[in-house]
């Protein structure tokens, strides 16, 4: 483990570089690394997990205005540091010359187009580049179309909350509709364990990303299919709270569902297992399986289920006083 400490740039550039009027500045401006100490193989006692050394790199900082913004890049070695600074210094000399050659007209567009984007508080330069910021961060449509859109549907939606923070929410709000233990049990192991693969912003989640994490889950259709129903609703749990756009399908909804490969009969033998049920006990097979269970404690939940179909989860919240109580029902005139 490292950790980086930048110097302070040197107080005047050791070696500066011209093209035309314009001057890009080169400062030696060493990098520090904070280096734990390792363990030496058989040395005793092993070093304090604290402990660290110090160790310097070389490095030179080339810094230059853009408009009105400082910017500095670097480069280990003096020969690159002067490529990068002469690359820069061609490039703000060439567009900066542009100006000595203005027309009337284009003077005219300079003024008005200060004029504009004094209100912004930035240099014309700055909202250009800005502008252009945007466009490249768009996937489609212009920055208007982005703007209406956000005016049309973002006033009611809180931007850039995590995946994170609307989990906690969602567990807060099925417990307040009285969800059972086995709900919430299955809320936390399919969308937990989501939320912890995907801990960004949650409206930044696209349907691929969550196609990609049902496609790395193990077990069997069913299992991707429950994971997949469960982040859907989790999805549309964050859609009615205002977490993402109303009206508009979610990331989740476009998620595919799986379904296993039809098997292919190509023997008799197949065939005939495909009749056998394996859903259901004949007399016999009930009668040895709890023969099996006869010093079970749980004998008398596997009679319960099987003479009855009562489920698993209905089982849990059985009293045997309830029944005692149905069988003194059922047995009084």
């Amino acid at each position: 483990m490292s950790e980086g400490v930048a110097n302070e740039l040197e107080t005047s550039p050791i070696d500066p570089v011209r093209v035309g009027s314009v001057g890009v500045s080169i400062y030696h401006a060493p990098v520090t690394i904070k280096v734990r100490a390792a363990k030496i193989e058989g040395a005793e006692p092993a070093p304090d997990p604290a402990a660290f050394t110090l160790k310097t790199y070389n490095s030179f900082a080339i810094a230059y205005y853009e408009g009105s913004v400082r910017v500095v890049r670097r480069r280990n070695t003096i020969e690159k540091a002067k490529k990068y600074a002469k690359e820069v210094a061609t490039r703000l000399n060439r567009d900066g010359a542009r100006a000595e050659f203005l027309t009337d007209r284009d003077r005219r567009i300079y003024t008005l187009a200060q004029a504009a984007a004094k209100a912004t508080g930035l240099e014309v330069d700055e909202v250009c580049r800005r502008q252009l910021e945007l466009q490249r961060r768009l996937k489609s449509g212009t920055p208007e179309e982005a703007v209406d859109f956000m005016n049309d549907h973002g006033q009611r939606v809180q931007l850039g909350v995590t995946t994170g923070a609307v989990y906690l929410e969602y567990l807060t709000h099925i417990a307040k509709r009285g969800a059972g233990d086995y709900h919430l049990r299955d809320i936390k192991r399919y969308v937990g364990g989501f939320v912890e693969a995907l801990p960004g912003v949650l409206s930044q989640i696209q349907t691929a990303a969550i196609d990609s994490f049902l496609g790395a889950l193990g077990g069997k259709d069913r299992n991707k299919n429950n994971h997949r129903d469960a982040i859907i609703a989790y999805f549309s749990f964050a859609q009615d709270k205002g977490f993402l756009p109303t009206g508009l399908a979610h990331a989740a909804t476009a998620t595919t569902e799986y379904r296993a490969a039809r098997q292919r009969i190509t023997t008799e033998s197949q065939a005939i297992d495909l009749m056998q049920p394996n859903d259901i006990y004949s007399p016999e097979e009930m009668r040895r399986i709890l023969a099996a269970a006869s010093d079970d404690p749980l004998r008398a939940t596997l009679e319960i289920k099987a003479f009855s179909g009562v489920r698993t989860e209905e089982i849990v919240r059985l009293w045997w006083v309830t029944v005692w109580a149905l069988a003194a029902r059922r047995s009084s005139p």
